[in-house]
């Protein structure tokens, strides 16, 4: 049913009026995910779901619930210590900033390059970029259907 969704998606996009502008945002593609100038096909989400599975799912969720970590639901867009009901490290909620496709690369490098002190036990894909970006690509691509989701009064 995935795969529908993202196929019909393209369509949506071009007739809301996506141009050129709209071209450095990521967006879905096909059956895949733009990013930055880059397609990530399905192969690549899939790819970057199993990672996730594998390294970061023992933490956060993709559930609306907060585990060892918060869940990380329509992350794209997302204001920083933004989870309610999750205590933030001192060193995050100073940040301040906003989960986008850079802050999400940097964060994934290496956590505690981007905010030193931070309480996040995880080094980081510092030899395996293109897992990072696979995982980033899977949670684009999640935050960019579920947009479309919620968006969509039928879907209620």
């Amino acid at each position: 049913m995935r795969k529908i969704i993202l196929a019909c998606l393209l369509p949506v996009a071009v007739l809301a009026g996506g141009g050129a502008a709209d071209e450095a945002q990521p967006h879905l593609q096909g059956d895949g995910v733009v990013i930055d100038g880059t397609l990530f096909t399905q192969e690549d989400i899939d790819k970057g779901a199993s990672i996730f599975m594998r390294r970061c799912s023992q933490c956060h969720g993709l559930d609306h619930r907060n585990y060892k970590a918060p869940w990380l639901n329509g992350i794209l867009g997302r204001p920083s210590a933004s989870v309610a009901d999750w205590a933030y490290s001192e060193p995050l909620r100073a940040w301040g900033g906003v989960w986008n496709v850079e802050t999400l690369r940097a964060w994934l490098t290496r956590p505690q390059d981007m905010i030193p002190e931070t309480e996040m036990n995880f080094g980081g894909f510092r030899r395996r970029t293109e897992d990072r970006d696979n995982v980033i690509a899977f949670l684009v691509s999640r935050a960019l259907v579920e947009g479309v989701e919620d968006a969509d009064p039928a879907s209620d």
